[in-house]
């Protein structure tokens, strides 16, 4: 009996999440988003539509997430307290 292939582990939460925001240029992040994205948050005015826009806020606020430390696995745990 084979077993079945087990899907890669990220090393911290939201890895695959700062991946996307750490790709270079517009074209490869605008690959990860929908043509209509749109990001609401409370330190914006208004909501920011498009993968353009949204590029260009997570550029300007690129330096949070980089320096942002990162748990390993074993560390993590969810709301009831299971990893």
């Amino acid at each position: 009996m084979s077993e079945a292939i087990q899907p890669e582990q990220p090393l911290y939460p939201g890895e695959a999440w700062t991946e996307t925001v750490r790709r270079p240029t517009l074209e490869e992040f605008s690959r990860a988003y929908a043509s209509d994205v749109v990001l609401e948050a409370s330190v914006v005015s208004r909501p920011i539509v498009g993968p353009i826009g949204l590029w260009a806020f997570f550029q300007a606020t690129r330096a949070m997430y980089e320096r942002a430390p990162k748990l390993p696995a074993h560390l993590w745990t969810n709301a009831s307290g299971h990893t």
